[in-house]
């Protein structure tokens, strides 16, 4: 309403919604992003808006269901707009022509990038459509990448350079230019001063069409696990199928001294033990890091650990960081779980993290076997691990559970 009435009738208001999930892999369900979508988009289009536009979404599943909303309300133009990094994918996996092919045939009047990268990111994620465009393109790059200094956030991106990119975004077919975070009107108005006067070639839009391109081999992933764990041993969903068998919870101990605990694992591994599950701060009290007794567990006595990673002491960032740390040292059977609240350990103040629940670090674990970081982005090699869950049968609510 107060742009209104500052635009009058030189320029148009558009209403913009971003993405509910942001990103992460919430259990955030498909009726409640519907309820949550239909309230903005219906309180927008109550105040007269002469478009939507759906920006900063990460995956194509999200965008598809908010675009698929707007289209049932309204006929008014839409924009869409997708933040990815330089490896111009989708979270959930989609290549920027598949993208756009998708949201042009839900309805979508204008596709295009915004916000996660700067110009130069968003340059190398327009030109993986090889210049096929099927409806006009935009651009809303932030000023650059980030950085934290002081206390605050900087962006390096000055507007001469937003300026000088936005002719080459225009170039490439752009036809909407912006910013985003980190921009300023200075940003504005350099994008505006560079395009004056700019003429724009006319494009041809049509369907984009993803034919089968010929895949030249740069390098090897390492093959797919071949049912056999670290040393060539038959891992522990084999061995259950051929026998009994017999895993032994040992915790870490609350101490640096681990003697004892390397004489337990020893006696246990002579006594016949298949494998030997570690916790992970279990009952969210403090205890050695299960990575390393893992690892020691495993070269000192040869008896296979079975490690619990739980959501509850790392974000999402610090959570495939320690995954990747496990396939380094070896270690290939993880336990998922959600963990105890921190309220409920020695240390109550503490943050309970939940950036994910037991069953997204499952799927991420398997993304990781296919040799995909959580970004989308290639790993250069497969991770092999054997991933385990907790299972209460007696819930009451099974699909809570």
């Amino acid at each position: 309403r107060i742009a209104r009435e500052v635009a009058g009738s030189a320029g148009y208001v558009v209403g913009a919604i971003g993405s509910i999930r942001g990103g992460k892999r919430t259990n955030v369900s498909t009726a409640e992003l519907k309820k949550y979508f239909e309230q903005q988009i219906q309180a927008l289009l109550q105040e007269g808006v002469d478009g939507i536009l759906l920006e900063t979404f990460y995956d194509v599943e999200e965008l598809y269901l908010a675009l698929s909303i707007v289209r049932k309300l309204s006929p008014l133009p839409v924009i869409c707009q997708f933040a990815v990094e330089d490896v111009a994918r989708t979270l959930d996996g989609y290549t920027m022509p598949e993208a756009f092919r998708m949201m042009q045939q839900q309805g979508a009047d204008v596709i295009g990038f915004n916000c996660r990268t700067g110009p130069n990111g968003i340059m190398s994620a327009m030109k993986t459509l090889g210049g096929h465009m099927s409806v006009p393109m935009s651009v809303y790059p932030n000023a650059g990448v980030a950085d934290y200094v002081d206390g605050e956030y900087q962006y390096g991106a000055k507007p001469d350079y937003f300026g000088q990119m936005a002719v080459k975004f225009a170039d490439l077919g752009a036809r909407i230019i912006g910013g985003c975070c980190g921009t300023t009107p200075a940003h504005i108005a350099a994008i505006s001063s560079a395009l004056q006067g700019y003429e724009p070639q006319p494009i041809t839009y049509g369907p984009i069409d993803i034919a089968p391109a010929p895949i030249e081999i740069h390098e090897h992933l390492a093959p797919d696990g071949d049912g056999e764990g670290e040393g060539g041993s038959p891992n522990l969903v084999d061995l259950v199928k051929e026998r009994h068998t017999v895993i032994v919870e040992l915790d870490p101990p609350r101490d640096l001294d681990i003697a004892k605990f390397m004489k337990g694992a020893q006696v246990l591994k002579d006594a016949g033990a298949d494998a030997l599950t570690l916790a992970d701060n279990s009952l969210a009290v403090t205890r050695m890091s299960n990575m390393a007794l893992g690892h020691l567990v495993q070269a000192e006595t040869g008896l296979r650990p079975l490690v619990h990673i739980a959501c509850r002491d790392r974000n999402l960032i610090g959570t495939q960081s320690h995954l990747m740390g496990f396939d380094a040292l070896g270690i290939d059977h993880v336990l998922a779980v959600t963990g105890d609240p921190a309220r409920f350990g020695d240390l109550p103040g503490s943050s309970s993290v939940y950036d994910l629940t037991s069953f997204e670090i499952i799927r991420m674990i398997k993304q990781l076997n296919e040799g995909i970081a959580f970004s989308g982005k290639p790993l250069k090699q497969k991770a092999n691990f054997v991933v385990g869950a907790a299972f209460n049968p007696h819930g009451k609510h099974l699909d809570k559970a």
